[in-house]
């Protein structure tokens, strides 16, 4: 629980890091809302050279956004505590997990679309 007593002094981190779980959770909730009446089998990945590539239901796709909120939080500690010892690579951590989570909200969305 220490780690979460640094978390105030580092508000930049935080900050982004709220943000970051924000979209995920956004992302998870807006695939169960939008998708939960489909009975209907979800195209979860296309490739131009070999059509739909997966399919699966709803569940599939809210555990994608569950995953990628798990992997904000683990992330958030890991950055934490890259701070305290190198301030650039807690920092990259924090850039690479914002990219990810908004990666993340982009494949949702566009799933939501298609479908």
């Amino acid at each position: 629980m220490s780690i979460l007593k640094t978390a105030p002094k580092h508000r930049l981190i935080s900050g982004i890091f709220a943000v970051s779980f924000f979209l995920t959770v956004y992302a998870s909730v807006w695939a169960y809302v939008a998708l939960h009446s489909s009975s209907q089998q979800l195209i979860l990945h296309f490739s131009e050279y070999s059509g739909i590539t997966k399919t699966g239901g709803v569940a599939e796709l809210t555990l994608f956004g569950v995953s990628g909120c798990i992997l904000v939080a683990v992330n958030f500690f890991l950055a934490l505590l890259l701070e305290e010892r190198e301030h650039f690579l807690g920092r990259l951590l924090t850039g690479a997990t914002l990219f990810t989570a908004v990666l993340i909200f982009i494949a949702v969305s566009a799933i939501i679309s298609v479908n």
